[in-house]
Order: C-alpha cells, then sequence, then structure tokens
C-alpha cells in the first residue's frame, strides 16, 4: 500500500491551507480526475489536513512497530 499527499511548508498560514485544501479536494472530486486516477488503480482520498495528520501518524506507528518487531536497523 502506497499514498500520496500534498505538504507545504511549516509557517504555511493557516487561510493558505485552506484554500489548497478546498481546491485540492474539488479537484478530486471532479469526474475527470477521479477517471484518471482509478485509470492508474488508484482511489482518491481527500479529507482534511487533520485527516491526513491522523493518516500519517497511524502510518508511522504500524512501521515503527513493524521495525521493532524485526530488528531491522539502518545500513
Amino acid at each position: 500500500m502506497g499514498f500520496l499527499g500534498i505538504a507545504v511548508r511549516t509557517g504555511t498560514p493557516q487561510d493558505v491551507i485552506g484554500v489548497l485544501n478546498q481546491a485540492i479536494n474539488a479537484a478530486l472530486a471532479t469526474p475527470e480526475i477521479s477517471r484518471r486516477i482509478a485509470t492508474n488503480s488508484l482511489v482518491a482520498g481527500g479529507g482534511t489536513p487533520a485527516d491526513f495528520g491522523a493518516f500519517l501518524a497511524r502510518d508511522k506507528a504500524i512501521w515503527t512497530k513493524v521495525i521493532a518487531i524485526g530488528g531491522i536497523k539502518a545500513e
């Protein structure tokens, strides 16, 4: 499983983040973009910045546990 997301620089004003988030969600909701995404066997998510932050936190927790259990070390 993989994912794509949009990130901005720390300190980006919340109103700018809101405008970007609204535009991205609107684009993902259009039939043309949905079709293009589906053509690549992907699923569009969308949501809020908080949703994405929570997703990243869950994903990090999962992989941190996998790495610890597996004794995986960086080379």
